[in-house]
């Protein structure tokens, strides 16, 4: 692993990882609202953007969510159980499972991404430009919007909480359990 450069603009990264958590959590939160896990609603996506070539197969959408086959099965499994998706043999190699979406799918997909593009509108740009800052592309290189720079700050309570939850290297987590003693002789 390679050391960070001396002129890595902190808050810059700061401000683009918190607007990618924030983009992150509101599109959880709009998915659970209309009664699906996240990764079930990017399994949706998943399988209407493949469908512009072809139906997708299940080793396919395993690869492009980064899930075990099994995990993407299981997914399928309880969309196919809410009539979102349907499953068909690949019609080259019928040991290959290919799925596509129901038209209820596509109108709950659609629902779902309709909500979700005012998000991109609104949280695209910032996200765009505090990333623009930390490749130093930006004309305000080192300078990260002050609202940014408002939300990643940190109150020292919080510090010292986190810096009492975490192990330093010299007390590995063994270490810091007592031991149990055995009873004497």
């Amino acid at each position: 692993m390679n050391p960070a450069p001396p002129d890595v603009p902190w808050r810059a990264l700061a401000a683009f990882r918190y607007r990618i958590r924030v983009f992150l959590s509101r599109s959880e939160r709009a998915a659970r609202g209309i009664g699906l896990e996240p990764q079930q609603h990017h399994l949706l996506l998943a399988i209407r953007a493949a469908r512009e070539t072809a139906d997708p197969t299940i080793g396919s959408l395993a690869a492009e969510l980064l899930l075990k086959h099994h995990s993407v099965v299981g997914l399928v499994d309880r969309l196919q159980a809410r009539g979102l998706v349907s499953r068909h043999s690949h019609p080259a190699d019928r040991r290959q499972v290919c799925v596509r979406l129901t038209r209820e799918g596509e109108a709950l997909l659609a629902q779902l991404t309709g909500a979700l593009l005012e998000e991109y509108r609104t949280m695209g740009p910032e996200i765009m430009e505090a990333l623009r800052i930390v490749l130093g592309t930006s004309r305000q290189r080192g300078a990260a919007p002050a609202r940014a720079a408002r939300r990643t700050s940190v109150s020292p309570e919080s510090r010292a909480g986190a810096a009492s939850r975490r192990r330093t290297p010299a007390a590995p987590a063994a270490a810091a359990r007592p031991r149990k003693r055995s009873p004497g002789p």
